[in-house]
């Protein structure tokens, strides 16, 4: 990332166009892996034989991050997630290079049921025409088109007291889903007799008293930059906060917490 930062000021220097975003905008915004807890603490949890990578790879865990019991719907501590135990989690796409690598967690299912699927976690991305009294839309991946109604058994997470509607279903918005049959079809098709809305996470910039915050599904972003354009670029620092008048990987900031690639 910093040679990536130093590259791109030199870049500027002498009117070059650099393109970062194509690979952002077609990636997944969340993955699906698997494996067997090998060790716990305050907020990591590591798994061994995770899908994809056939690897380790340590689960980051937050505030923002949903540890739910798969049977019953409830949300549990992270005290409660036992080593040895079989988890699935979805997680961020973007890893850290380090051995095991290193991702937010942004769900985690514990108590999998070992005679059905194991839910499913999904992010609004498109809602789709559907006739009254149903709910059609497509995830954020494009993977899943989802269809919900009056039969669907839907609310919070089971020991959390929030309110929820089919109405509250919207592009953006987080559920847990739980079904047996998909239609092989791409995308995936399938009717959700059960279904949990999870509470709303913070995104994007938030301001706290007179400083800002990035957030990316409600969880702050440290030492990273974060651009509004393609020419436009801030940077939050170890503490989450946007940093002003300084210099970053050879990069000047201004007063407004603003670098401009030229």
């Amino acid at each position: 990332m910093k040679k990536f930062f130093m590259a791109l000021c030199a870049c500027a220097l002498i009117g070059a166009n650099v393109t970062v975003h194509a690979a952002e905008e077609t990636a997944p915004d969340n993955v699906y892996v698997w494996g067997q807890v090998e060790e716990v603490s305050e907020d990591q949890i590591h798994i061994t034989n995770s899908s994809d990578t056939n690897n380790d790879i340590i689960l980051n865990v937050s505030d923002s991050t949903i540890i739910m019991d798969a049977v019953s719907g409830e949300v549990v501590d992270i005290e409660e997630v036992d080593e040895n135990e079989t988890i699935y989690g979805y997680v961020s796409p973007v890893m850290t290079r380090s051995l095991p690598p290193m991702t937010n967690a942004f769900v985690i299912f514990v108590n999998l049921p070992e005679d059905a699927r194991a839910p499913r976690y999904v992010r609004v991305g498109e809602m789709l025409e559907a006739e009254d009294g149903t709910v059609r839309f497509l995830d954020s991946n494009g993977s899943l088109i989802a269809t919900l109604d009056e039969n669907t058994e839907f609310s919070g997470p089971a020991n959390v007291n929030m309110l929820a509607d089919l109405d509250m279903i919207e592009e953006g918005r987080e559920l847990v889903l739980w079904y047996d049959v998909e239609l092989l079809s791409y995308p995936g098709q399938a009717y959700i007799p059960r279904a949990v809305l999870l509470p709303e996470k913070q995104d994007g910039w938030v301001q706290e008293g007179d400083d800002w915050y990035y957030y990316t599904n409600g969880t702050m972003n440290t030492n990273m930059w974060v651009s509004s354009t393609a020419t436009r670029w801030y940077y939050v620092g170890e503490d989450g906060k946007m940093v002003t008048n300084t210099v970053v990987d050879g990069c000047q900031i201004n007063e407004k917490g603003i670098y401009e690639a030229k």
